[in-house]
């Protein structure tokens, strides 16, 4: 059973003619198996290393494939977690709250 969707944006940069540096993204849909909130203990783990997690989306681990940008709920995150329980196919990606408006991007697909 799946409770939403989630975009994963994989991350292209190439150099224009000036050479500055341009990014270019390539979305791709997953399906988001649990979205939950950060427990107090990540959250303050987090902190103390100057992360802001924000929620952490449950996904199946074959999907993933090391994306650094989520676009779910109409916003975008960065994910600044990767975990695979050892006892299951889930994967919990932790995200933080990245901006509203990504360069490179048109909108939040989901």
């Amino acid at each position: 059973m799946f409770e939403t969707t989630a975009t994963l944006y994989e991350e292209h940069t190439t150099l224009d003619g000036a050479l500055n540096e341009v990014h270019t993204y390539t979305p791709r849909t997953v399906f988001v198996r649990k979205a939950r909130s950060v427990y107090a203990n990540e959250f303050y783990e987090a902190a103390a290393q100057g992360l802001k997690p924000a929620v952490v989306l449950v996904i199946f681990f074959g999907d993933y494939r090391n994306e650094k940008l989520v676009g779910w709920g109409g916003n975008y995150y960065g994910i600044t977690r990767a975990y695979q329980r050892p006892d299951s196919d889930d994967l919990e990606l932790t995200l933080e709250q990245k901006l509203e408006y990504i360069d490179g991007i048109e909108e939040v697909s989901e």
